[in-house]
């Protein structure tokens, strides 16, 4: 343990710990694929609880995915050909199409400002679409699932068998599977926009000839390719893993005090237990049961008797449990604990185990290397709410006010400690409290270097206000006489929960050998109040006026 430096595992459980408020709340659809004949088809997909929309949309009214007919667009695979980082934007809206061709429209924003058909067919799409006409963005990039599918432990080799098989690699099959990821399109839903700008305010021709929209319906791809859809745990809510072990026990319910029930576990955790019964049960979830564990001793080597647990989910003979009570008097939970540690080696591993180190881990480890918006995490001092930290990736895309990296930067730095973002993100921050779960805001920045001193001026405008009364391309055009310009999107939404199942090996090692940093660690997680990004929408506005 001296070989590595305690700070080491420090930055590991805040990083991880981090982690778990941007997963659990992603928006955006991550679409890892492989290249089969020349060609870029989507192999797997990371849903989360926010994402789920995004995949419902791009959905047809059979059941059938239309991702496959969307990327295998030429301009889209022209660009994941390429292997380069881009940004892309599509208005897309399902229709009803005749055999052979895809059932949606869609167009690029560039077809638009190009080609006078495709505006006016984008808005009579708007018209008639009745909230069905979509505005994506594509962030599409090259990533390295050799390197990246696996974050590594920070603790020593020397750190105990324990920790060795908790921090072992993923199965060989999710990392076989990932091996042919090499392009990555993350699909992000920027359709709040459409209702804010001109091009939808004017009168839309609905005299159009049907030839001129079939070419912006493309045709079916005639490719067939297996579509992993990947869930994230957030759908599971046990907080630990289970482990398969066989081992007889009685049961005795509330109803029948004095009769004794025969069963044996299936598996076991700390905090709960699936056992099944000689006969079936008629359980229902909150029964309360009191369960005896003939070969388990407590501290006086006594037999465990008598245990409250609380009855989960039952299905025939199949009985699933959760400890009840006190969890810190409670006598089996203590003595099943103690036999997990000291057979860790032995046990076979079920449920959420398979879940964390399977594809599920694979394909949030090569999200988590190449997201591609800056994430921010929002701390409170006093009454107020603030940046506190920001993440990024070698694929995330920061907004370029500054072609020096390094300047672009600390100037992104003191515009999120700008008194007017400060207000807005407030001002945010109060919307969210009223039970709106993700909130978006718009602001201006233009950035114009001082001339006879070091430093910038910075200007902030509430871009929503000015979209609201049809100011934003004036204000625009102004700005950008004064300074470089830029129109900015922030995302806030509450923090998710942590599991620590996810960093428990390093924290069990830090509040070992430093506790005191384990603490300061933890309250550096536990003080996050919500996690944003920004997109930079400069582009993708000028397009639409």
């Amino acid at each position: 343990r001296h070989r590595v430096p305690i700070e080491n595992t420090q930055e590991a459980v805040l990083v991880k710990g981090y982690e778990q408020f941007v997963i659990g709340k992603l928006n955006s659809l991550p679409v890892f694929m492989q290249l089969e004949h020349g060609t870029w088809l989507p192999n797997s997909l990371y849903l989360t609880g926010y994402n789920e929309f995004l995949l419902q949309r791009l959905t047809d009214e059979n059941h059938t995915s239309m991702l496959t007919d969307f990327i295998c667009q030429p301009a889209i695979q022209n660009l994941l050909l390429t292997g380069e980082r881009f940004v892309q934007y599509y208005l897309f809206a399902p229709v009803s199409s005749p055999d052979g061709f895809a059932n949606f429209m869609c167009m690029s924003l560039a077809d638009c400002i190009s080609d006078p058909d495709a505006r006016a067919i984008a808005q009579l799409a708007y018209l008639k679409s009745k909230g069905n006409l979509m505005l994506y963005r594509l962030d599409g990039m090259t990533i390295h699932p050799d390197k990246q599918c696996h974050i590594p432990s920070s603790l020593p080799d020397s750190s105990g068998e324990v920790f060795q098989l908790i921090n072992q690699s993923p199965v060989e099959r999710a990392r076989l599977l990932a091996s042919a990821y090499k392009r990555m399109i993350c699909i992000s839903d920027e359709s709040e926009l459409l209702a804010k700008l001109d091009l939808f305010t004017e009168p839309a021709n609905e005299n159009i000839q049907k030839n001129k929209i079939f070419q912006f319906i493309p045709k079916k791809s005639g490719i067939k390719s297996e579509l992993h859809i990947v869930k994230s745990e957030v759908d599971d809510k046990r907080q630990e893993d289970r482990f398969l072990y066989k081992m007889p026990i009685f049961f005795f319910t509330p109803k029948k005090p004095k009769e004794k029930f025969s069963a044996f576990t299936i598996d076991i955790s700390t905090k709960g237990l699936k056992i099944e019964s000689e006969k079936p049960m008629n359980f229902f979830a909150g029964d309360l049961l009191s369960i005896t564990f003939p070969h388990l001793e407590g501290e006086n080597n006594e037999q465990i008797n008598r245990q409250p647990y609380i009855v989960i989910g039952a299905k025939g003979n199949i009985v699933h449990l959760s400890v009840h009570g006190n969890l810190q008097t409670h006598e089996a939970r203590k003595c099943i604990k103690k036999l997990i540690q000291h057979n860790l080696n032995s046990l076979t591993a079920t449920g959420c185990r398979d879940v964390i180190y399977g594809l599920p881990r694979v394909i949030r480890n090569l999200f988590t290397f190449n997201h591609p918006h800056p994430v921010f995490f929002v701390k409170r001092h006093d009454k107020n709410r603030y940046i506190s930290d920001i993440a990024l990736s070698d694929n995330t895309i920061m907004p370029e006010i500054s072609i020096n990296e390094d300047e672009n930067n600390a100037i992104l730095k003191v515009i999120l400690k700008h008194e007017n973002f400060i207000q807005m993100l407030n001002d945010a921050w109060g919307r969210l409290k009223e039970q709106q779960d993700i909130f978006h805001f718009n602001f201006l920045v233009t950035v114009k270097e001082k001339t006879s001193q070091t430093g910038h001026y910075i200007i902030i405008k509430n871009a929503d206000d000015l979209m609201k009364n049809g100011q934003m391309q004036a204000a625009i055009q102004q700005s950008s006489m004064m300074g470089e310009t830029r129109l900015l999107r922030f995302m806030l939404t509450p923090k998710n929960k942590v599991f620590n199942k996810y960093f428990r090996d390093e924290l069990a090692y830090l509040t070992r050998y430093a506790p005191n940093r384990a603490q300061l660690t933890l309250d550096q997680i536990n003080h996050i109040d919500a996690v944003g990004h920004i997109l930079d929408i400069t582009e993708a506005v000028n397009n639409l006026y």
